[in-house]
């Protein structure tokens, strides 16, 4: 697909909700407009809620047809278990109308999970797609590795393709970006660590996802204090605790964390108590994820 404006939301309920809908939509206008979407025009009031509106239809539209093709959930749908096997990732692209040319436009069209009219400023785009495990079975390993991105900011779709040449093993859950020992996001994900009791993690020069703003709020109601600055690998003796957190891994502390160091290739291991705080703020972020949960069905 042409480069665009993107955002990767998780389904709740068993798809009936989408995790802070309305955060994902304001993303995708916000990241159209830095890119300069729409032939570089200013959106305003009137362009940003109506392309709110056929991102909403068209993500509709893509469930509806996910479910289709997986023979719906009515009938015995309440007997489902409440997990991640019956939940959904939606991706959602905006990108230009006129970028789309007319033999992909009719083959997008025919397909029930997407939106794309060529006479449009922009086009939306949708997959759908089942969520997947939280993370891979054993530990969760993460590396450090990669510079930060350009215009962290915006959602752009350019990323998707930049970030295939940092390349992960597979043992590995999560590549960490570093510069000159200060650790921003993840290829994927927000970083975090705590450390005396304070969570750190970048304010600046990061995406702002959507799930680590209910870590921030779960904070808040914990009362552990919060410190917006990147962590820092040379304080790794002293973290208590680290995380990533996307869409589909939720808050999920690291088991494992791979850097290098002088003496060559090194490691920190963490471990965590039932009570702990690593654990009462993974499960208070999975609360919130439910509670703060919009309906995609009106």
């Amino acid at each position: 697909m042409p480069r665009g404006a993107y955002t990767t939301a998780r389904t709740t309920s068993r798809g009936r909700c989408v995790f802070e809908l309305s955060f994902h939509l304001q993303r995708l206008v916000d990241s159209a407009g830095l890119m300069h979407l729409g032939r570089g025009r200013v959106g305003g009031m009137d362009h940003d809620q109506a392309l709110k509106q056929r991102v909403l239809d068209t993500m509709r539209r893509g469930v509806e047809a996910y479910m289709r093709h997986h023979g719906g959930y009515d009938g015995g749908y309440d007997d489902v278990p409440e997990d991640d096997d019956h939940e959904m990732k939606i991706t959602v692209l905006v990108c230009e109308g006129d970028a789309i040319d007319a033999e992909n436009s009719e083959t997008l069209n025919n397909n029930d999970g997407s939106n794309n009219d060529a006479k449009e400023r922009e086009a939306v785009l949708v997959h759908v797609s089942p969520l997947g495990p939280r993370k891979a079975p054993g530990p969760v390993r993460v590396e450090i590795r990669g510079e930060p991105r350009a215009n962290a900011a915006a959602k752009d779709s350019e990323w998707v393709t930049a970030r295939k040449q940092l390349a992960k093993p597979d043992d590995v859950d999560e590549l960490v970006l570093e510069a000159d020992g200060a650790l921003y996001e993840g290829l994927s994900s927000n970083f975090f660590v705590l450390m005396d009791g304070t969570l750190y993690t970048a304010g600046d020069n990061v995406l702002l996802g959507s799930v680590r703003e209910s870590v921030l709020r779960q904070c808040e109601e914990l009362n552990v204090p919060v410190v917006l600055e990147p962590p820092r690998l040379c304080d790794a003796p002293r973290w208590e605790a680290a995380f990533v957190s996307s869409t589909s891994r939720m808050l999920l502390p690291v088991d494992e964390l791979l850097f290098a160091s002088e003496s060559g290739a090194d490691r920190r291991d963490f471990g965590y108590a039932h009570d702990s705080l690593a654990r009462r703020l993974e499960a208070a972020v999975k609360e919130d994820i439910l509670s703060s949960s919009e309906s995609i069905f009106g």
